[in-house]
């Protein structure tokens, strides 16, 4: 049996400073980009990698302009790098595009693209009420729920933190830490119902469940138009694999050759 050397999965959340703009009028359209006063950017970000205790944290506290991400930006990307799985909640269509968009224009080179699973996209395949991380960690892991930093509620967070005020960034690592803990406790529950197969990160033969089990029962068959499968559960986490590929067909040639020529194949 080879040496299980596991996947780096890196869970990451991202916080940032908001557009801060000229407006002839109040509303929810769209401000030209010549009105921008001030450009969003990374006011910090959290991190961490499975497996360990630590969640990292950097930002640009303390700094003479607190919009300068670039510091923050290139510790993102250097742990991006070393990742060969990546956990975010809604990082699909936020964290990652504005990390990759602050990238190119602090000329530093793109992000790195290891597997990427997003557990908002993920609950929304589960058909939940609410794909929101409250909601989420709530249901699913309510030792690490989210917070909602209530000594400066709201945009009162971000505000004050652009001010100086050392106790909102107190809260504001606080709230940023917490989402990646929440995010990291939601994929682990959810994770089994995804069929994801970490064997390809172990040495040996062995098919490695998300949960890193490498111990599976027997759970009857699967049937396609191209044959018959054996069919799994994982004896930890209790998610499914289905053996695939023509190897693992249990039909004999003959059948399988019957089967293509009732669809016109050769």
């Amino acid at each position: 049996m080879g040496k299980k050397l596991g996947p780096k999965v890196l869970t990451l959340d991202i916080e940032t400073w908001p557009y801060v703009v000229k407006a002839w009028q109040m509303g929810e359209g769209y401000t030209r980009h010549d009105r921008i006063v001030k450009d969003r950017a990374i006011a910090c970000v959290a991190a961490k990698w499975r497996g360990e205790k630590e969640v990292l944290f950097f930002s640009t506290e303390g700094q003479r302009d607190l919009r300068n991400d670039k510091k923050v930006v290139a510790s993102i990307k250097g742990l991006v790098a070393k990742a060969d799985v990546l956990v975010t909640q809604n990082g699909k269509r936020f964290d990652i595009p504005i990390i990759r968009g602050r990238c190119s224009v602090l000329g530093i080179g793109d992000l790195e693209k290891p597997k990427h699973y997003d557990t908002c996209q993920m609950a929304r395949q589960l058909g939940l009420p609410s794909a929101r991380l409250d909601y989420l960690t709530a249901t699913y892991a309510p030792h690490v729920r989210k917070l909602n930093h209530k000594e400066f509620p709201g945009d009162t967070l971000w505000d004050e933190c652009e001010l100086g005020n050392k106790r909102a960034w107190k809260e504001m690592e606080a709230y940023n830490k917490q989402d990646v803990l929440g995010t990291e406790a939601v994929f682990e529950a959810i994770a089994p119902y995804f069929s994801i197969d970490f064997s390809v990160f172990h040495e040996g033969h062995e098919r490695v469940c998300v949960c890193g089990s490498t111990e599976w029962y027997a759970n009857g068959f699967s049937y396609n138009d191209r044959g018959k499968f054996r069919r799994f559960k994982c004896k930890r986490c209790d998610a499914n694999f289905t053996e695939s590929g023509a190897a693992n067909n249990l039909l004999s040639k003959d059948k399988r050759d019957s089967l293509k020529s009732l669809k016109g194949e050769r």
